[in-house]
């Protein structure tokens, strides 16, 4: 599937539109400890203190994204090169083929997202199918795709290149750029509409979010860890993905 299409045919899910509504302030929520469990996607198993989420059946590709149980926490360390909010994962399962009826344009996706996981969207019939899907998200992969509030573009990295072992890691800078490493090593960053938001005296709220629509099927969390101390690599600038 191209990534022209891939939107197109996850769109006819009857799944939430993203558009520009102002999403309800949550109640106070404590740093990211785990995955969310007390509610999730159908299609997702979460176990081992709530550390591990997985894929439950391979017969379908949809209902597979997670979110994290807290706020992504703020590294401000002296020490740091770079300061911002960190959350890192370690692939631990990998199948040999996708779930089936999907193509190379399923596959994994990480980002962030504005939206509490216990916010009602996110519940029962009204919860998206995918990631993508979620009002105000910023994601990266289902190849080498960048989404930022429902806009495509052209990322120079495919989440098909993630294999298991690999330790995954997103930062959000203080100038609202998103950032991935994997290994520790930095292979994505492009600036975000997260670099929009009014400047407040407080942390802003971001939640994890991941999608296991693809090969990569089972994840552990590492809640509370540093990003890399190294310095950022130049941005690359983001083309919009065609019929987007």
């Amino acid at each position: 599937m191209t990534g022209a299409s891939l939107g197109s045919t996850l769109r006819t899910t009857g799944a939430l539109s993203i558009g520009t509504n102002v999403i309800p302030k949550e109640e106070k929520e404590p740093l990211l400890e785990g995955w969310y469990s007390k509610t999730r996607s159908f299609n997702i198993q979460i176990g081992k203190g709530d550390l591990q989420c997985r894929r439950f059946t391979s017969a379908m590709p949809g209902g597979t994204f997670v979110l994290g149980n807290g706020r992504v926490p703020f590294f401000t360390g002296s020490h740091l090169a770079v300061k911002g909010y960190y959350f890192a994962f370690k692939v631990d399962q990998v199948d040999p083929k996708p779930p089936q009826g999907a193509d190379l344009g399923y596959s994994l996706a990480i980002g962030i997202s504005r939206m509490s996981p216990s916010h009602t969207r996110l519940r029962g019939s009204t919860s998206p199918l995918y990631a993508y899907e979620v009002p105000g998200a910023v994601i990266l992969g289902y190849g080498g795709h960048f989404i930022d509030q429902g806009k495509w573009y052209k990322a120079l990295w495919d989440s098909n290149e993630v294999r298991a072992g690999d330790k995954v890691g997103v930062l959000i800078t203080n100038d609202g750029e998103f950032v991935l490493y994997v290994n520790d090593e930095q292979v994505f960053r492009a600036a975000t509409t997260l670099g929009l938001c009014p400047k407040t005296t407080t942390k802003n709220k971001y939640y994890p979010i991941v999608d296991l629509c693809g090969k990569v099927s089972g994840l552990k969390l590492q809640p509370v860890t540093e990003p890399p101390n190294k310095p950022l690599e130049v941005a690359r600038p983001l083309e919009p993905t065609v019929g987007k």
